[in-house]
């Protein structure tokens, strides 16, 4: 479960989720579809863009997950706004039909929590 990902932080280092971490959301949100990788972006901090793809329901439909680390923004006041996050993407005909946060990362426990 997502809540057994506490860990130990220092006081005022940022933690900065694992791959590992990352994909036992990923695999709690896709259930047991299965998973084809699209993208995966890493710096001097670690993994910072993550993006994965299943497919939908019906034919020409598939959902697009895309873990972003906070702090790629160019200002601060831009990373304020984007926090460490697992957006949703649904599409029809390879055309994007609407999307939402599906699990926010809070930095202070060290927990994922799942919105969708």
């Amino acid at each position: 479960m997502i809540e057994k990902m506490l860990r130990s932080f220092e006081k005022g280092k940022e933690h900065i989720p694992t791959s590992e971490e990352i994909m036992v959301v990923f695999k709690e949100l896709v259930r047991s579809k299965e998973i084809e990788e699209l993208r995966k972006v890493n710096d001097e901090k670690g993994l910072y863009l993550w993006e994965i793809k299943i497919l939908g329901e019906k034919e020409g439909e598939h959902i697009e997950y895309l873990y972003r680390r906070k702090g790629i923004k160019e200002t601060e006041e831009q990373r304020k706004g984007c926090p460490t996050a697992i957006h949703i993407t649904y599409f029809e005909d390879d055309y994007p039909v609407t999307g939402t946060t599906a699990a926010s990362y809070n930095e202070e426990t060290g927990l994922w929590k799942i919105i969708k």
